[in-house]
């Protein structure tokens, strides 16, 4: 029981971000649609953007620092968990079965890791969107001019206490990370 309190602590944050990021895509989306609507109102929508930028802002850095701990314990984790398959692959002491449930659950704990950063990197495909409908409007009515400044001035880019980048780049950044120590790890034991 206290295992799996201990568990469910770790991985929390890293749910709370995933679904901040998941709800902020699912309301981008909306105001999309609402938007690519003939008739909006663009200081509502301007209103509606400004609200939903600043919430996610106010949430997410309630959730920073834990969030930094919960990397900091889960990217060693996933490195032993390789050096456990390169291991077992290395002295064949363990069935097919076993390579396969160990790799099941590097790959779980992966895309458990990574899952916000993924989340918040279609953000940014969003507000693409969101800018490219923006512009073909501005076509018409000159006085969407002004929010879409705005919305190229805040655009949804997140980071963790300034210094990880929230986006599509961060799992391939740790992955480099891990497989350069891992290979470094692989030589000072002599395994090859």
């Amino acid at each position: 029981m206290i295992f799996t309190i201990a568990l469910l602590a770790t991985d929390l944050p890293i749910v709370v971000y995933f679904l901040v990021f998941y709800a902020t895509k699912i309301r981008l989306i909306t105001l999309r649609k609402y938007i690519n609507n003939e008739n909006f109102n663009i200081n509502k929508t301007q209103f509606l953007y400004k609200y939903l930028i600043d919430s996610v802002e106010n949430i997410k850095t309630i959730f920073d620092h834990i969030f930094i701990i919960t990397l900091m314990t889960n990217i060693p984790d996933l490195m032993v968990s390789i050096y456990i398959i390169i291991r077992q692959m290395k002295f064949g002491t363990a069935s097919t079965l076993a390579y396969a449930a160990e790799f099941l659950t590097t790959t779980m704990l992966f895309l458990k890791m990574f899952a916000p950063a993924i989340e918040a990197g279609l953000l940014s495909t969003e507000i693409y969107k969101i800018k490219v409908i923006l512009h073909d409007k501005l076509l018409v009515e000159e006085e969407l001019n002004r929010f879409i400044n705005y919305v190229e001035v805040r655009p949804f880019k997140f980071n963790v206490i300034k210094i990880i980048n929230l986006d599509a780049t961060f799992p391939v950044a740790v992955l480099n990370l891990c497989i350069t120590y891992l290979i470094i790890s692989l030589q000072l034991t002599h395994f090859y």
